[in-house]
């Protein structure tokens, strides 16, 4: 009876662990000492004001709108059966880009009543830094396909094109090989992140 007991309670004790890391893994920062974080449950991904990719409640939606549908890929002979709704992922193309840099991307926020919300800019003229109290900048982690293994820089089929003290919520890629890298865009906010999503597939065409 005693050793039943005690393997009820380590049950409980994987099982509330197991909890705390799947309800933390997208927004795992609560405000402290080091200020106000960002009430971040999500992210949209937009070109010229219309929504390119949507992320909330761990699950991306692409293009939902219908206006982008040369930056979808759907069917991938890779990709794990429903690892992605509404398509397999992001593509694109030398033959969309100027100079193999693709037009300028926008993030803005989503809480958890799905409102969508902007957070400051961190840039010069303000005096910013990066590691700021109260203010944030985007963190690019580039990885190998369906794994949390991190892709190195030689490896990458595209890199990002970010300044924090220019414009902390715009970016482009610039597209390096042709293939697949998986992406995840963090929130980061003084030395950790408000917010870390699933990963995004980001395919890479070269003509």
């Amino acid at each position: 009876m005693c050793y039943l007991n005690r393997s009820i309670k380590l049950l409980l004790v994987l099982i509330l662990t197991a909890f705390v890391v799947i309800s933390c893994e997208d927004n795992p920062a609560s405000s402290d000492e080091f200020g106000e974080h960002a009430e971040a449950f999500g992210f949209q991904l937009e070109i010229d004001g219309e929504i390119l990719v949507r992320y909330f409640l761990r699950e991306y939606t692409l293009d939902p709108n219908g206006n982008f549908p040369q930056y979808v890929k759907h069917g991938s002979d890779d990709e794990t059966p429903g690892y992605m709704h509404n398509g397999d992922g992001l593509f694109f193309s030398s033959t969309d880009a100027v100079d193999n840099i693709t037009e300028e991307i926008t993030i803005r926020w989503i809480d958890r009543n799905e409102v969508v919300f902007d957070l400051p800019q961190l840039n010069e003229e303000e005096g910013g830094t990066a590691g700021l109290f109260g203010e944030w900048n985007l963190e690019f982690r580039y990885k190998y396909a369906n794994t949390s293994d991190v892709k190195p820089v030689e490896e990458r089929n595209f890199t990002d094109i970010y300044d924090m003290n220019e414009e902390t919520w715009k970016f482009s890629f610039e597209l390096l090989s042709e293939g697949r890298t998986d992406l995840r865009i963090n929130l980061f906010h003084i030395d950790h992140a408000d917010l870390t999503p699933r990963p995004l597939p980001i395919y890479i065409e070269m003509d």
